[in-house]
């Protein structure tokens, strides 16, 4: 029986020829009958001639063939298969495909192709994959996909689409994957997607989105949305809503600023969420409220400076969480607790100065943990307690030179310290071989350092950089004997900075070193510092200040001590405020000749600002008829001609600069153009005479009742 039907298969193949340049073979696999016509790359400008009827798979891409006629295909009516990629193909007819009922797969990317006409393929009714993707299609009318019942796969990426018209895909039930990346979509109107009951995969990368909501996916039940690379801005409740098969979004290199409380919450299946690369500046609790399902994370690349505590206590089921290359300086006590099932953490390649006790309680599954390339100083006996799990620690490119005793003492699975920076990324840049990996004081207080390493199996390696007869020498091979500590003669505070002018609202870190090993503590104006979201006390002696006020000036007291010293120090922190005008910024008046007038720059600002004045756009030169007043005011005893134009008053300090401008007019010069310029511009500066002439809807009055108190 087989051999009847491979002789039925040699004699329909070679009943026609091979067209010239073209390869021809054939094959019978499980009963299924594959004649393939291969001619491509041969300088094509036509579908070639001759082709055999019975031929299965036509391969024409790489050709210079610019259009395809009516019925172009029409006697292939076995063609499962069709390959016109890479060609030169602008026109096809509406036509050109009739007769191709058996095809399941349509290439036509990487042409020149503008639009289709209605109808096109209506004729593919067992089409499953279309790629059209690298054309230059601008807009596809409603009706130009009818028909395709049956497509799995469409790409239509690559393309200068700038809208998808509502009904666009309504009839394409089967459609599983469609990419739009790289286009020029502003917008996905409300029911575009409408009909893809089982759209597995949404590509909407690298266009020109600005929002997004949750009608843009009604009707649809979308797994995965690629979001990454537009121009989002907002995460609100309404953008996503209720889509309970999601199960990925990624929202990657956009400008988002804000997350609105309880924007995922809705989404009951999503289990990979991707923000980094965004504008975020901090994280608030509610932000991922009723996340329960999502097991990844990415947060990395973004402006975080500052993690509220819980804020992730409704990811139970969170396993891996990315916030590196972040603006992190400090990690509060129980900062991920409720995170019960993640097992790696990577903090790295932050502004970490400090790690409170309990900073990572919470976290009974954590195996790795990522602080590398911080600014860790020092690492509090508190810091991993709990880490039963922790496998492996990350921490070089830190400035580390003490480890408090019992650091280690919880983490009884540990058995991977990362000390230095692997070589091969050590030796990747200049910039990273410069890079010190830590700097260990060797001395009485880190021996229990060799000790603890010496009995446990942990792989790794970790050279004293301090004092310097141990430079460079392995700590688990130095004789414990050479582990002293000096004994000084007192003990020596210092705080940097001594003395500090702030700007209202900025941020503030005070540093307190000594000596020798200490604890610290802080006090204001004589009064014990309270921990609290905007002040935080960190073991290593950094006071940080969030959102200076002028309740935040005052005196500040570090007491640093131990068991045989005690030391204090102080520093003084003022408030700074932009300089910033108080009136309106521009105005305008009309005065009489020999008058006297006082323009005025009244301003604010802390140091006090500086004034200078310009008039028409050059520096004011001062005469014998005006002079400046010791609060910046403009004086000018008598008014001439000459004392028209636009003057301009500048303040400046170190916090900031404002301006103003006040646009003088002479009365006897008024004409109808300049009255025209002055309609609602009785607004002005107060001046010390009473004939000032105010000019409103382009006639000349008596002062308005409003302005009475000038």
């Amino acid at each position: 029986m087989w051999l009847t039907q491979y002789l039925v298969l040699f004699c329909c193949v070679y009943a026609d020829p091979c067209p010239n340049k073209c390869v021809c073979h054939s094959s019978w696999i499980r009963g299924i009958t594959t004649i393939v016509v291969d001619c491509s790359k041969q300088g094509l400008a036509v579908v070639p001639s001759r082709i055999s009827p019975y031929v299965t798979s036509l391969v024409l891409n790489e050709n210079f063939i610019t259009e395809l006629p009516a019925n172009s295909f029409t006697k292939y009516k076995h063609l499962r298969e069709l390959f016109l990629y890479k060609n030169f193909i602008s026109k096809i007819h509406k036509d050109a495909f009739n007769g191709l009922q058996k095809l399941t797969e349509l290439s036509l990317h990487s042409n020149r192709l503008t639009s289709f006409e209605n109808g096109t393929f209506s004729s593919l009714k067992n089409l499953r994959r279309l790629y059209l993707f690298t054309n230059y299609i601008k807009s596809i009318d409603n009706g130009v996909l009818q028909g395709l019942d049956k497509v799995e796969t469409l790409f239509l990426h690559e393309n200068l689409l700038r809208t998808i018209p509502e009904g666009t895909f309504a009839h394409m039930e089967q459609l599983q994957i469609l990419t739009l990346y790289r286009n020029y979509l502003q917008v996905l109107f409300n029911g575009s997607l409408k009909g893809m009951f089982k759209l597995n995969t949404l590509q909407l990368a690298h266009n020109h989105l600005t929002s997004i909501t949750k009608e843009m996916f009604t009707g649809t039940k979308v797994n995965e949305i690629y979001l990454e690379y537009n121009r989002l801005k907002e995460i609100t409740a309404s953008s996503f809503g209720n889509l309970p098969f999601i199960k990925k979004i990624v929202l990657l290199g956009n400008q988002i600023n804000s997350i609105q409380n309880k924007s995922f919450s809705l989404l009951s299946s999503l289990m990979v969420l991707s923000l980094s690369g965004n504008h975020l500046t901090k994280l608030k609790v509610g932000m991922f409220s009723g996340l329960t399902s999502v097991s990844q994370l990415f947060l990395q690349e973004n402006r975080i400076e500052w993690i509220e505590r819980k804020i992730f206590a409704d990811m139970r089921n969170l396993q891996q969480l990315f916030l590196f290359r972040n603006q992190i300086f400090y990690i509060q006590e129980k900062t991920f607790e409720g995170l019960m099932s993640l097992s790696e953490l990577n903090l790295g390649v932050n502004n970490i100065s400090g790690l409170a006790n309990g900073a990572f309680d919470g976290l009974p599954r954590l195996l790795v943990l990522q602080i590398n390339s911080n600014r860790l100083t020092t690492i509090p006996s508190g810091a991993f307690r709990n880490l039963r799990s922790l496998y492996r620690l990350v921490i070089f490119f830190n400035s580390i030179s003490f480890i408090e005793e019992g650091s280690f003492d919880h983490c009884e699975r540990l058995r991977s310290i990362v000390w230095y920076a692997p070589l091969s990324l050590a030796q990747s840049s200049k910039r990273l071989r410069l890079i010190k990996s830590n700097n260990l004081q060797c001395d009485c207080n880190i021996l229990w350092l060799k000790t603890w390493l010496n009995k446990r199996n942990v792989n790794t390696t970790v050279f004293c950089e301090k004092p310097d007869f141990l430079s460079g020498k392995d700590i688990s091979s130095i004789n414990a004997s050479l582990f002293k500590c000096e004994n000084p003669d007192e003990m020596h505070v210092t705080i940097s900075p001594k003395s500090v002018v702030s700007l209202q609202g900025s941020t503030l870190f005070l540093k307190c070193d000594s000596n020798v090993v200490a604890n610290f503590t802080w006090l204001k104006d004589g009064v014990l510092l309270p921990s609290s979201d905007s002040l935080f006390q960190m073991t290593s002696g950094i006071l940080y200040i969030k959102n200076i006020q002028r309740t935040s000036a005052g005196h500040y007291t570090c007491i640093a001590t131990n068991k045989q010293w005690s030391g204090v120090a102080f520093s003084k922190v003022s408030i700074g405020i932009r300089a910033t005008i108080l009136s309106s910024k521009n105005e305008t008046f009309v005065i009489e000749s020999n008058q006297p007038i006082t323009l005025q720059c009244n301003a604010t600002g802390a140091p006090i600002p500086s004034r200078i004045w310009f008039k028409n756009s050059v520096p004011f030169i001062y005469t014998k008829n005006s002079v400046l007043n010791f609060n910046g005011d403009l004086h000018i005893f008598k008014l001439t001609s000459a004392d028209v134009g636009v003057y301009k008053c500048e303040v400046n300090n170190d916090f900031g600069f404002d301006s103003k401008t006040i646009n003088l007019l002479f009365k006897h010069g008024l004409n109808n153009s300049s009255t025209h310029n002055l309609k609602n511009s009785y607004n002005v500066a107060l001046v010390q005479n009473r004939n000032i002439t105010f000019v409103k809807d382009d006639s000349v009055g008596d002062e308005p009742e409003d302005n009475k108190h000038y």
